[in-house]
C-alpha cells in the first residue's frame, strides 16, 4: 500500500517537472531565442543541450605542469641517488673493500634521495597558478 503511494506521488512529481518545463520550453519556441527561429520543441531542447555541452570546462587535472615537472625532477633525484648508493662490493667475502665507506656512498648519495624526497613535497605543496 505505503509502496504504491509513493510510486504514484513520485509519478505526480515527475508529472509536475514535465509540465513545467514544457510550458517554459513553449513560452521560449513562441518567442524565439537568440534570434533564431525554431521549428518544433525538440529542436529548442537540443539547442539548449548542446549549448550547455559548449560550456563545459575540459579536464582539470589535479597539479598544474610545473607541480608535475618537480614531481618528474624529484623521482629522478631519487633514482640518481640509489643508484650512487649502489655497487661497492667484493667478489671475494674474505676480502675486505673499504671502497663502501666512499664519499659517493656515504654522503652524496643520502642527500641526493633525501632533496629528492623534499622536492617530491614541495611539487604536492605548491600551488599551479592555473
Amino acid at each position: 500500500m505505503y509502496q504504491r503511494q509513493a510510486y504514484l506521488s513520485q509519478y505526480q512529481a515527475t508529472n509536475q517537472v514535465s509540465q513545467e518545463i514544457f510550458s517554459i520550453y513553449s513560452k521560449e519556441y513562441s518567442a524565439g531565442i537568440h534570434g533564431k527561429e525554431y521549428t518544433c520543441i525538440p529542436n529548442l531542447i537540443v539547442h539548449r543541450f548542446m549549448a550547455k555541452k559548449e560550456n563545459k570546462p575540459s579536464i582539470d587535472f589535479a597539479f598544474g605542469k610545473e607541480n608535475y615537472v618537480l614531481v618528474i625532477i624529484a623521482i629522478a633525484l631519487i633514482f640518481i641517488g640509489f643508484v650512487c648508493m649502489s655497487g661497492g662490493g667484493s667478489k671475494d667475502p674474505a676480502v675486505w673493500d673499504p671502497s663502501i665507506f666512499s664519499f659517493r656512498r656515504i654522503t652524496l648519495a643520502p642527500i641526493l634521495v633525501i632533496g629528492g624526497f623534499v622536492v617530491a613535497v614541495v611539487a604536492v605543496l605548491k600551488k599551479s597558478k592555473e
